[in-house]
């Protein structure tokens, strides 16, 4: 099965927080499906968010995918996104 993720996309937060969790239960836990994940950068948070993931070994990786997603309206709403980067170890370089 192929996984599309966009972390700002509202359908895939509903997907991941209420259809994902049931299909790795039944389907991946089990061995009758594998999962391959795509990810699909729509805009710069997008960016962010997945660029802090991919430095994150795979467990951990999923952990922040995870976090933005239970975040989602939070995240994608604010103003200071700084601030939401930092709580999960991203700092902001200024030149």
């Amino acid at each position: 099965m192929i996984e599309y993720s966009s972390p700002t996309c509202p359908h895939r937060v509903e997907y991941r927080t209420h259809v994902a969790l049931q299909i790795e239960e039944e389907f991946v836990r089990t061995g009758k499906v594998r999962i391959v994940f795509r990810l699909i950068v729509r805009n710069n948070v997008d960016m962010v968010i997945l660029m802090l993931a991919e430095r994150q070994p795979a467990p951990k990786s999923q952990q922040i995918l995870d976090a933005y997603y239970a975040r989602h309206d939070e995240i994608v709403q604010s103003s200071n996104i700084e601030q939401h980067g930092a709580e999960s170890g991203l700092t902001v370089m200024l030149g």
